[in-house]
């Protein structure tokens, strides 16, 4: 039976995600405010992103496993479905996921506060071969409190519209990941950029994106262990979560990480009602 307190905080959770058409970014409500940032430059100026760890259930079996993640309330988080899967292909256990939210630098994990996770809900209709699909929202057992450094995304309205309308739209990718060293970045890395075209993108990716219209592709700095981070668009001052990190591109000793490297998104407008549904569900 869901409290009365939960039932505040999942409307206004829904009141954040912003209303549209499809044909331009929605609009927040007057009441909540989503995609403000207080600062413009590091630390602080992503306060939408955090840092998802699932932990190994025991230390003899695999390493641990790092990804991004996004607020969208006070107790969800928007994630890649990949990023909680576990080899069985269900989702991994609650009590191994961490959040890190307000950090910036991974050398300072141990002092950051963790929050965590009560449930996992995967897209019911998620392919790990055709990577449709590939979201699940993350609820955490305690309240995410906001302030200057951590704050909710506005969500990309509904929108079935080709893939080619995203092409040449400004946005900036971030994440943790390895970087053109060859090392893993401790410090979030962010790549500002004009969305490629869709031509170049299937030049990369191929059947990957021909035979799947809620992906397309940016430029990133990272790769290996930026999955689940954002790609966000700003609209009338508001920052808006236009898609998450799927698949980055092979790599080599001739061709790095972190170069600037196309890597593969799902858009956020294809999924927006299916968020919206999971969070009505909670009031059932």
């Amino acid at each position: 039976m869901i409290t009365l307190t939960q039932t505040v905080l999942i409307l206004y959770t829904l009141s954040q995600l912003g209303h549209g058409t499809g044909d331009s970014a929605g609009q927040p409500t007057d009441e909540i405010e989503c995609g403000v940032r207080f600062r413009v430059k590091p630390p602080g100026n992503w306060p939408f992103h955090v840092l998802l760890v699932t932990y190994p259930a025991s230390p003899s079996l695999a390493a641990v496993v790092l990804c991004g993640g996004t607020v969208i309330g006070m107790r969800t988080v928007l994630t890649a479905a990949h990023c909680v899967l576990g080899s069985n292909r269900r989702p991994v256990n609650v009590s191994s996921v961490v959040i890190y939210a307000a950090i910036y630098n991974l050398s300072s994990l141990e002092s950051t506060p963790r929050h965590s996770v009560e449930s996992i809900i995967i897209h019911p209709e998620y392919s790990t071969d055709t990577l449709t699909n590939d979201v699940a929202l993350l609820r955490l057992d305690d309240i995410v409190g906001y302030n200057q450094l951590v704050q909710p995304v506005c969500l990309w309205p509904s929108d079935r519209s080709g893939s080619r309308k995203i092409e040449l739209v400004e946005a900036t990718a971030i994440g943790w990941g390895i970087d053109a060293t060859g090392s893993f970045s401790n410090a979030l890395k962010e790549c500002n950029q004009r969305l490629p075209s869709m031509d170049e993108c299937r030049m990369q990716f191929g059947r990957i994106l021909l035979r799947n219209e809620s992906l397309f592709c940016a430029r990133t700095k990272v790769c290996r262990g930026s999955g689940g981070s954002g790609l966000y668009v700003q609209r009338k001052g508001r920052m808006y979560l236009r898609g998450i990190v799927l698949l980055g591109p092979p790599t080599s000793a001739s061709s790095r990480c972190g170069d600037n490297k196309l890597t593969v998104f799902l858009d956020m407008g294809k999924h927006y009602d299916w968020i919206r549904q999971q969070l009505f569900n909670d009031l059932k």
